[in-house]
């Protein structure tokens, strides 16, 4: 497993499994014997009715974390973190995340850092996931999609990444589907032909998972299962294509 202090989660959009890489990431982590933690800089749309993405990936992760040392700042609006916090008259600070980032690493040797929406949301006047990411001096996962619009959202992402001198890993699939159509089976492949990263984890849709619901289904299983061995995981890429090329077999012969 990589001997870094931890990993920054980018997704291709919202509500692309971001928190589910996270605590996958996190979990994985643990079985390397690692102290892992989960560090989300800003949760918006947090009504007070839902689990945050911070507490469901220390839920799964068992570590006891005051709220604010997870998360340091916490908005209502489903929006932007900067957008949000305007919103609330508020301003969000980027030391309020390092120095977040550094008490964790102090009790932990880990912190899987999750952003919010994709690497071009603000977070602050002038800063965005992308900027956070670099500040924290963090290696990136990016986390996607498996159906349709994903090559182009992924491959856009990869290369704003890499136009700001990032140090990207590669790339982590969240929700593929046990039955998947042609387009989940056809864009692993199309994305390891034209990106420059490999892919380093698919995780199953878990209809048992929930994240605001604080369900963590089978992900304490499948989250490892579903990694590269770089990340602490056991996902076997080459096991995975083969199965792809079957089903890709299948389906249009059917």
């Amino acid at each position: 497993m990589l001997n870094e202090p931890g990993v920054f989660v980018i997704g291709t959009d919202t509500g692309v499994g971001k928190t589910v890489v996270a605590a996958a990431l996190g979990l994985a982590a643990q079985t390397q014997g690692r102290r892992a933690v989960g560090l989300k800089p800003a949760q918006t749309g947090d009504d007070g009715n839902i689990t945050t993405d911070a507490a469901f990936v220390q839920q799964v992760l068992g570590t006891s974390e005051p709220d604010g040392a997870i998360c340091p700042y916490t908005l209502r609006a489903p929006l932007a973190p900067a957008v949000a916090a305007e919103l609330e008259g508020r301003r969000l600070s980027t030391a309020v995340v390092v120095g977040a980032f550094a008490a964790l690493r102090r009790r932990h040797d880990y912190v899987v850092v999750e952003g919010a929406g994709g690497l071009l949301v603000p977070f602050a006047d002038g800063v965005d996931m992308g900027d956070l990411a670099a500040l924290l001096n963090l290696p990136v996962v990016v986390a996607a999609r498996p159906g349709l619009g994903t090559l182009n959202h992924t491959l856009l992402t990869l290369d704003a990444l890499h136009r700001r001198g990032l140090r990207v890993l590669g790339v982590v699939i969240s929700g593929f589907p046990a039955e998947p159509g042609l387009d989940a089976v056809t864009n692993p492949r199309i994305l390891a032909r034209l990106s420059p990263v490999p892919l380093l984890g698919v995780l199953p849709f878990d209809p048992g998972l929930d994240t605001e619901a604080g369900r963590a289904g089978s992900l304490r299983e499948a989250g490892p299962a579903g990694l590269d061995p770089l990340l602490g995981g056991t996902f076997s890429s080459a096991r995975f294509s083969r199965w792809l090329q079957e089903r890709q077999t299948a389906l249009q012969a059917s």
